[in-house]
C-alpha cells in the first residue's frame, strides 16, 4: 500500500515538473532571439504595438525579434491581431497562449498597444513612468508565462502615460 501512495507520488511530481517546464512562452534564450512577432503593419497601432514590443525586448535582452509579415504561426510566435476577439471592446484587449503561440488581440482601436504595455509592465517587469524615463531588469533570457488575460476599458476615453516616443 505505501509502495503504490509513493509510486502515485512520483509519478505526480514527474507530470508536475515536465508540464511546468513547457508552461511558458521562451522570446529570448542566451540572449538569442527564439520568437518572432507575426503582425499586419499596415494599421498604425499594429504597427505601433509590434515595434513597441520587439524595442523593449531588445532592451531587456539585447536579441531583436524579427517582425514578419501575417503567415502561419509556428510554436514561439507572438501574433498581433488574428485571435479570438469575442467580446472584446473598443481598446479592448486579450493575451492569449494556445498551442505555445501568443495571440495580443484587439477590439479594436489601439487595443493591441495597450495588450502590449500590459505584457511589458505585468509579465515582463518594464515600469514605465514617462517620456524616456523607465526602469527593467537586463537579462539574457526572456520568457513569459501561460496567459489568458481580457480586458475591456470601463469607459470610452482613456488616457495613459504614452509610449509614443519609443
Amino acid at each position: 500500500m505505501k509502495t503504490n501512495l509513493y509510486r502515485h507520488c512520483c509519478i505526480a511530481m514527474l507530470l508536475l515538473f515536465a508540464t511546468g517546464s513547457h508552461a511558458q512562452l521562451t522570446l529570448v534564450e542566451n540572449g538569442k532571439p527564439v520568437s518572432r512577432i507575426i503582425a499586419d503593419t499596415l494599421p498604425a497601432p499594429n504597427a505601433r504595438a509590434a515595434t513597441l514590443l520587439q524595442d523593449f525586448i531588445n532592451r531587456i535582452s539585447g536579441a531583436t525579434l524579427p517582425i514578419l509579415p501575417v503567415q502561419t504561426p509556428q510554436k514561439g510566435d507572438i501574433v498581433i491581431e488574428q485571435g479570438n476577439t469575442d467580446g472584446l471592446t473598443e481598446d479592448g484587449f486579450r493575451l492569449e497562449t494556445d498551442k505555445g503561440i501568443l495571440y495580443i488581440s484587439s477590439g479594436g482601436d489601439k487595443g493591441v498597444i495597450y495588450g502590449v504595455v500590459t505584457l511589458l509592465e505585468d509579465y515582463l517587469e518594464v515600469a514605465y513612468f514617462n517620456l524616456n524615463t523607465c526602469t527593467f531588469e537586463e537579462r539574457k533570457d526572456v520568457s513569459i508565462p501561460v496567459i489568458n488575460r481580457t480586458e475591456n476599458p470601463a469607459f470610452r476615453y482613456r488616457q495613459t502615460q504614452s509610449y509614443a516616443a519609443w
